[in-house]
């Protein structure tokens, strides 16, 4: 999800970090594929667990939670622009409309808000 933040967050995965990571990524929501030495998955399971509002352990990861809590609009905002860049490259903006609008749902009464 976040391989293209990694490379501004290039902090290496650091030992002690690596038992609370593995804690995390049993409690996260999504699987993450990476493994946990790899900054991008230490990224993504600490994004999973700021959206999901998990609570860490102990205070190994607090400066990198606080990294991403305030990057978290950034990266999820960065992941919508590739979604609707790759939909919009496979089909009509009123076919993709109409799919947010299906998802969506009672949520937003336009697909257009998206536009």
């Amino acid at each position: 999800m976040s391989r293209h933040s990694a490379h501004r967050f290039s902090a290496q995965v650091r030992q002690e970090e690596k038992v609370e990571l593995a804690k995390l990524l049993e409690c996260v929501p999504i699987p993450v594929k990476e493994s946990v030495e790899e900054p991008a998955a230490k990224i993504n399971v600490l994004l999973q667990a700021y959206i999901s509002q998990l609570k860490l352990d102990g205070f190994v990861l607090v400066a990198d939670m606080v990294f991403v809590q305030q990057s978290a609009g950034r990266l999820v905002s960065f992941q919508f622009r590739n979604f609707l860049t790759l939909m919009l490259s496979q089909h009509s903006p009123r076919h993709v409309r109409n799919l947010l609008e299906t998802r969506v749902g009672g949520t937003c009464k336009s697909g257009a808000r998206f536009m």
